[in-house]
Order: structure tokens, then C-alpha cells, then sequence
């Protein structure tokens, strides 16, 4: 027997003796009102999709809520609470890689809370609880006092963001607002000087 087929056998027998752990994140997920989230959910070794069932649940409300199906092959919109449909979807291009993340689009303050994502194969069952710790609001400060220039000279226009999440994700327009101008475009980490007036 080679060497490969001893390790793809003994790997085998490992997930039909010891079953399957459900992984989740480690710290809570952090989420900005209004963007979307994903909320990880893993296996390491990839379940065979019949017989394979996810199941995300609210979990910290008086009634657990459904936020998303996957059962015989296929999402099952109608089962989820009004709250979440067309708002919660898996990665259905990676359920066959053992990847059963959910992606919670246009976050509100309602959805911080506790979740778990459940795993049920035709032998077994495991899940993992995931937190969306509290809902940040972009709070965006400037002057308080009115900036006053000259013709021809340098002014500076001071703006601040409080939040907590990567330069990379935010996006930041400076607009004249009597004619929406726009005077200077942030996005993606880098400032995009062709976009200005």
C-alpha cells in the first residue's frame, strides 16, 4: 500500500470515527451599520453535500429565529424569518469545500447578537456560535467653527471618522454642496485624484 493511500484511509476512517468539529471565529465579528458581514463557519474536511444540512439560527432572542436553510442541495428562502430574507445567503460555490460562512448584507442594530450555525449530516451533528458584537454607527466629525480662506491661498478642511474598521473599506467624498461637486474621492486605501473636478 503506498504511502498516499495509507493517508487518505487513515484520514477517512478519522472523520468516520471522530466525526466533524464545526469551527467559528475566535473573537466576535465586528460589523458597520449599513455594509455588509460574513460570519465564518467552517469544517475542515469537506461533508458530502446529500444528506448535508445548515442551519443559522438567531440564538439570543425569546424565539430562535431562522436566518438561513441549506437542505437537500438547496437554500430554502421561505424558511427564513421575514427579518433576513434577501438580506442572508451562504457561499454557495464553496458549501462543497466545507465552507458554510453566512453573509448578512445591510446590517441594522437588530442584528448584534448571538448566532449559531449548525452542521447535520445523516450520522452526526455539530455547530459553533458566532457573536456580531454591536453595531457601529460611522460617526463623521468636522470644524465646529466656520474655516475662512482667501483667494489664492491654502485651506485646510479637517474631517475625522470614528469607527473601527480597515482604511481600506472606507470611502470618503468631499462634495461642494451648493453644486454636488465632487472635490476629492477616497476609496479602496488611496486617494483617486481623476475623479475630482
Amino acid at each position: 500500500m503506498t504511502a498516499v493511500l495509507r493517508t487518505w484511509l487513515a484520514v477517512c476512517c478519522w472523520a468516520l470515527t471522530a466525526g466533524f468539529s464545526v469551527l467559528g471565529p475566535a473573537e466576535p465579528v465586528a460589523a458597520v451599520l449599513g455594509a455588509n458581514v460574513v460570519l465564518p463557519c467552517s469544517v475542515l474536511i469537506p461533508l458530502p453535500v446529500p444528506g448535508l444540512e445548515i442551519q443559522w439560527t438567531k440564538t439570543d432572542t425569546d424565539t430562535v429565529r431562522t436566518v438561513h436553510l441549506f437542505s437537500e442541495g438547496e437554500s430554502w428562502p421561505e424558511s427564513q424569518d421575514r427579518r433576513y430574507r434577501g438580506r442572508a445567503e451562504l457561499f454557495p460555490e464553496e458549501i462543497r469545500s466545507g465552507n458554510y460562512s453566512l453573509r448578512l448584507r445591510n446590517v441594522t442594530v437588530q442584528d448584534a447578537g448571538k448566532y449559531r450555525c449548525a452542521v447535520h449530516t445523516q450520522h452526526e451533528s455539530n455547530n459553533t456560535a458566532v457573536e456580531l458584537k454591536g453595531v457601529e454607527r460611522l460617526i463623521v466629525t468636522g470644524a465646529s467653527h466656520p474655516v475662512i480662506a482667501h483667494a489664492g491661498g491654502e485651506v485646510v478642511l479637517n474631517c475625522s471618522v470614528d469607527i473601527h474598521v480597515p482604511v481600506e473599506q472606507l470611502e470618503v467624498e468631499w462634495r461642494k454642496t451648493e453644486s454636488s461637486i465632487l472635490v476629492h474621492l477616497f476609496s479602496e486605501g488611496d486617494s483617486w485624484p481623476e475623479s475630482q473636478h
